[in-house]
């Protein structure tokens, strides 16, 4: 039994949380409001274009417009649509996304688009291109098909890596990736072997080569500067013969869980892998 004074702090109690749960039930029925509070992704359906076209500037006045790769990349640096530009410039990008996500605390999306290519004319081959942001409102799209202008870019010279890889076994070049560990700079070679990465600001950087069944090229202390175009010396990668273990000593055995715990020492292997299926499906290479 309540006394007289507990009775009324436990109705008083009830009718406050009561209070409480009807006022969260209404929020949450009112629309989308409370989601845009609470940083929750919101997504638009429907298809996206990017229009736009790229511009020579003085120094590379001399350069076709034609034919030219223009990319389109997410916030996290991954590609999500590309373009070959016509012979005035002019590309439209398809953002092959069914689904958009959005923020809708910010109501935009970031993206990056970028061209990169080199004046192969020049006797000093310079790399060219543009890098630039942009972002997304979500008022913009639509449920059916967006088309948003993103304008002019100027193609101009700017700080960029450039190189050629070829194979010992004279096989084919293209498609090796090279890329600068730790970042989103990342390149992959055409059929010549040839690649370019950037574009980069003035600063070292480490940039490295891989290709399945080939040992792997790593260049330390590339120096760039502002503006400029660094040149690797052509390299070659070599058929990889697979790793040498030195030496394997068996350090414990735990006979409870059948574990065993070894220690060796590896060699002629840029990367590795241990596991004790045969296809390796459950673990990654280790550097």
């Amino acid at each position: 039994m309540y006394e007289t004074g507990d009775l009324m702090r436990h109705l008083l109690i009830v009718a406050f949380l009561t209070l409480i749960n009807c006022i969260s039930c209404s929020g949450g029925g009112g629309g989308g409001g409370g989601g845009s509070g609470s940083g929750s992704a919101d997504s638009v359906s429907g298809s996206l274009a990017i229009s736009g076209s790229i511009q020579n500037t003085a120094d590379t006045a001399s350069l076709s417009l034609e034919s030219r790769k223009v990319v389109l990349k997410s916030e996290d640096g991954s590609t999500v649509g590309e373009a070959i530009t016509s012979n005035t410039g002019a590309f439209i990008i398809s953002y092959d996304q069914d689904s958009m996500a959005l923020n809708t605390v910010s109501s935009v999306s970031l993206l990056r688009i970028s061209t990169l290519y080199t004046d192969e004319n020049s006797e000093n081959e310079k790399a060219v291109g543009f890098l630039e942001s942009f972002l997304i409102n979500k008022a913009e799209l639509t449920q059916d098909e967006t088309v948003i202008d993103v304008g002019v870019h100027k193609v101009k010279k700017i700080g960029a890596i450039i190189g050629q890889i070829s194979l010992e076994t004279f096989g084919d070049s293209e498609g090796i990736d090279v890329y600068i560990p730790g970042t989103t700079y990342s390149s992959k070679t055409d059929a010549e072997g040839k690649f370019v990465i950037g574009p980069l600001v003035q600063g070292e950087y480490k940039v490295r080569v891989d290709k399945d069944g080939y040992n792997s090229k790593i260049w330390e202390n590339v120096y760039v500067a502002t503006k400029e175009t660094t040149r690797l010396e052509k390299a070659r990668l070599d058929v990889s013969t697979g790793p040498k273990i030195e030496s394997l000593t068996l350090k414990a055995f735990d006979s409870e869980s059948s574990v065993a715990t070894i220690s060796f020492e590896l060699k002629s292997a840029s990367s590795y892998r241990l596991s004790t299926l045969s296809n390796f499906s459950d673990v990654e290479y280790k550097a």
